[in-house]
């Protein structure tokens, strides 16, 4: 676990960016899916903070397809309400 954390941290570490206005413009921005609760019924956060950062860089014009990645059948239901809210 501890090293496809640290793997994944090292391949990517160059095109993360907190600040939106940094970004280069993109044709597609990748949408993970997860789960919308977590087992105790309690929302996700990932699942929400994924959705908003999506959006946002949708409306701002850095992307301009999202491409949504899912595991489960569930995912699809809860991604695609959320994001057309």
């Amino acid at each position: 676990m501890m090293w496809s954390n640290f793997s994944v941290y090292f391949e990517s570490k160059n095109y993360i960016s907190s600040k939106v206005d940094s970004l280069p413009e993109m044709k597609v921005g990748l949408l993970l899916g997860t789960s919308r609760y977590l087992g105790n019924d309690t929302p996700n956060a990932y699942f929400f903070n994924r959705i908003d950062a999506a959006v946002e860089l949708y409306n701002l014009g850095k992307i301009k397809y999202v491409l949504v990645v899912i595991m489960e059948q569930s995912q699809t239901t809860n991604l695609k309400i959320c994001v057309m809210n």
